[in-house]
């Protein structure tokens, strides 16, 4: 088992075939680009058990990159476990000065 990282095809119908496969299982990954950098957060496989979230990082810039391998970042909430929630999107917030 794995997680795959894939492009859709242009009419959205279907994907181009697996560009990464190498993470590891886990489950709701939510993909996002940050400061030019591509994340996946997810959650650990433990069925209705609270688990932390996992975060990782890529080491290139672009999926098109030679070795778009994902390397783990590590639990950006600290706690031990992420209770009654998963990832589905990273949404983009401000502090009002355009940080």
């Amino acid at each position: 088992r794995f997680v795959g990282v894939s492009r859709l095809r242009p009419d959205l119908l279907n994907t181009t075939g697996a560009i990464v496969s190498s993470l590891p299982s886990f489950e709701a990954p939510a993909v996002f680009r940050a400061y030019g950098t591509l994340y996946i957060l997810g959650s650990h496989l433990s069925g209705w058990n609270p688990n932390p979230l996992r975060l990782y990082r890529a080491r290139g810039a672009s999926l098109s990159d030679p070795d778009p391998r994902f390397e783990l970042v590590g639990n950006p909430t600290f706690d031990a476990a992420s209770f009654a929630t998963q990832p589905t999107q990273v949404v983009r917030t401000t502090d009002g000065s355009n940080n």
